[in-house]
């Protein structure tokens, strides 16, 4: 998994379903923004995805393309604090991010997911669920423009660029 590095509002507009599927789809563990759509957060937790805001948000403009972030004792973190520390290892520095759970998404997130969380905590009520079909359509995912310009799929928000975006990092493998 890895993490999305987001500015302000991250997951805003009629998109907000798609922006928690492409990540969750992508292994995707967490997301670092400005701020958040406040039901883009919640559908993010829903899938096991971690929303977490800079501390101080000057941190944004030191993470740089394939920058390796590691976040040690995440679970105990999301168990028990509000904060964790993230290290760039690559260039040896730290940041501070903060998260705001309620007793219940941090259960959620500790199981990985809302269905996970259901599966453990609700087994007598799911029954009737017997069988989990993906929905495909012609075997690829549909992505709107706004979906593909806020994931940064084929360029850059900040230089409208090929470099830096999730194409070029899959041409450079």
């Amino acid at each position: 998994g890895g993490f999305i590095i987001a500015g302000s509002n991250y997951g805003q507009g009629s998109s907000r379903e798609h922006a928690a599927l492409a990540p969750l789809y992508l292994g995707i563990k967490g997301v670092i923004a400005k701020s958040f759509a406040r039901i883009h957060m919640a559908n993010l937790i829903n899938s096991g995805i971690l929303p977490m805001t800079f501390a101080d948000e000057a941190d944004y403009d030191k993470i740089d393309m394939m920058d390796t972030l590691v976040i040690d004792n995440l679970l105990d973190s999301v168990k028990n604090d509000n904060s964790l520390i993230v290290k760039n290892v690559r260039k040896g520095t730290e940041f501070k991010v903060n998260f705001a759970l309620s007793d219940r998404q941090r259960d959620i997130m500790a199981l990985g997911g809302l269905l996970s969380y259901l599966y453990e905590t609700q087994k007598n009520t799911l029954d009737n669920l017997t069988k989990i079909t993906p929905y495909r359509s012609g075997g690829y995912m549909i992505i709107d423009s706004a979906t593909n310009r806020n994931l940064e799929l084929i360029e850059t928000l900040r230089e409208k660029q090929k470099k830096g975006s999730l194409l070029w990092v899959l041409d450079k493998t």
